[in-house]
């Protein structure tokens, strides 16, 4: 099989989404390639050595060393090693968030998960570790076990995305209540473009999710409702409507104390794209423009591609930044953008 033609592949194109630097995709175009080496009785012992090496330098990347010693959790368990899995993974989940100011109901999840994920990793060495078993170049049997590894490769990667869901979910219990209280105040006036008298009636928090960790902080994003009446006219001409909008912005929450909850400067979206689209296609793909151009306003914390595909499907195909700003004016209609210095909501 051709390389060109395995890259195509929807499993291959799925897992590919995990790279982030240069050096990732090289080691998995390498890797392929040994797959492909076609008469070679090891291409998959080979394949499947370079894949276990990809998962390590994932995790490397995710979890220094340097950063992981300077955890207030950490301490050396092993003289061979300064740092051990384990503890990269505990990194990957938590960062520098204390011990003490994390629940021992999540610990638990944390090192459940942190099992889980050995066991896994395990796996790699019977493919790595040569056998008469896994001793194979029947194409069929090869490329089937070629599959199964890269899915592998990909839940072993997922599962450092479900030990950061782990820690989000025990901040969101401590900053519901300081989010239902932002959005309970200071209605932003952005939907009073939409006719020439608008009325804030009301706006509900919808959904809180985790955009991405550093050490400092923990970054959510707020999706919810605005809902508006317009009115239009006066005397026997006056007519009102109602109407609802999806809103967007995203907040900082300390690592080292989850009561600090900050709103991120000039981020806030309010998707008005189903008052101004054509038809059903139109305002999807203007509603993806917003996201897009929302997305490039917090770009600054550095949120991966994966992050923003798992944020907002489809989003990841469309320019952002000027470019977005240039797409949308060239479109049926233009979207104004608004600028807020201070919390909209």
């Amino acid at each position: 099989m051709k390389l060109k033609k395995m890259m195509e592949m929807d499993f291959i194109r799925d897992f590919r989404t995990h790279l982030e630097t240069p050096f990732e995709h090289r080691l998995f175009e390498a890797s392929l390639r040994n797959y492909c080496s076609h008469g070679n009785p090891l291409r998959f012992n080979n394949f499947a050595f370079a894949m276990r090496e990809l998962v390590t330098n994932i995790l490397n990347r995710k979890a220094p060393e340097m950063d992981v010693v300077s955890a207030p959790w950490y301490t050396q368990v092993s003289p061979e090693r300064k740092v051990t899995r384990k503890q990269q993974l505990k990194y990957c989940a938590q960062k520098h968030i204390p011990d003490n100011v994390i629940s021992d109901k999540t610990l638990d999840k944390i090192k459940e998960k942190t099992k889980n994920y050995n066991q896994e990793y395990m796996t790699f060495n019977k493919y790595t570790h040569i056998t008469e078993k896994y001793f194979n170049n029947e194409s069929k049997a090869v490329f089937n076990e070629v599959k199964q590894l890269i899915e592998l490769t990909s839940k072993a990667y997922d599962i450092f995305d479900e030990l950061e869901n782990v820690m989000s979910e025990e901040v969101l219990e401590s900053i519901d209540a300081e989010i239902r209280e932002i959005t309970s105040d200071n209605i932003p006036d952005e939907v009073d473009i939409l006719s020439s008298c608008t009325h804030v009636n009301n706006s509900e928090t919808t959904g809180i999710r985790l955009i991405t960790m550093t050490n400092e902080f923990l970054y959510f994003l707020i999706e919810g409702t605005i809902y508006i009446t317009r009115q239009y006219g006066k005397g026997e001409e006056f007519y009102a409507s109602g109407d609802h909008y999806p809103f967007w912005f995203a907040v900082s929450v300390s690592a080292q104390d989850f009561s600090s909850v900050k709103p991120l400067n000039v981020n806030v979206m309010v998707d008005t794209s189903a008052w101004y689209a054509q038809s059903e296609e139109d305002q999807a793909y203007q509603s993806l423009i917003n996201s897009a151009e929302f997305l490039s306003r917090i770009d600054y914390i550095n949120i991966s591609t994966r992050e923003k595909e798992k944020l907002f499907p489809g989003v990841s195909k469309l320019h952002t930044s000027s470019e977005t700003k240039s797409e949308a004016t060239n479109a049926s209609y233009t979207i104004e953008y608004g600028v807020y210095d201070d919390l909209p909501f």
